[in-house]
């Protein structure tokens, strides 16, 4: 009632001694793609199981790359616009500074622009008081 299981004899066998090579395991070979065992000797592809296996393979890599490039423009262009925003600012604060003691300064009319006004404003007044 109180036993613990024993071991067989075959679980002694394997946990004792190492796994034993048989005469077929140099002809056999896991395919890259998805790795199921194969016999290399009925593949015509090196690596892999199938014509499929290894298109499918060297479609998702393809698939991959084009990703990865993608990725990168979108990461790269993601980069410029922020150095953009962080450029406005600046230049914005600049074009400012430069203006402002410009407008602080007191101008002084044209002497053709007096004259003009002058010649306006006595037009304005004198059809405006008759």
């Amino acid at each position: 009632m109180g036993s613990t299981p024993t071991k067989s004899s075959t679980e002694e066998v394997a946990v004792s001694t190492p796994r034993r090579l048989a005469h077929w395991d140099s002809k056999r070979e896991k395919c890259a793609n998805c790795e199921l065992i194969y016999l290399k000797t009925l593949s015509q592809h090196l690596g892999f199981c199938s014509v499929d296996c290894k298109s499918n393979m060297t479609y998702l890599e393809k698939v991959n790359r084009t990703i990865r490039a993608m990725k990168d423009a979108v990461d790269e262009r993601q980069q410029h616009q922020e150095q953009a925003a962080r450029a406005e600012p600046a230049a914005y604060q600049e074009l400012h500074q430069v203006e402002e003691p410009i407008a602080k300064q007191p101008r002084e009319a044209s002497p053709k622009l007096v004259r003009c006004c002058s010649v306006f404003v006595k037009q304005f007044v004198s059809r405006a008081f008759d």
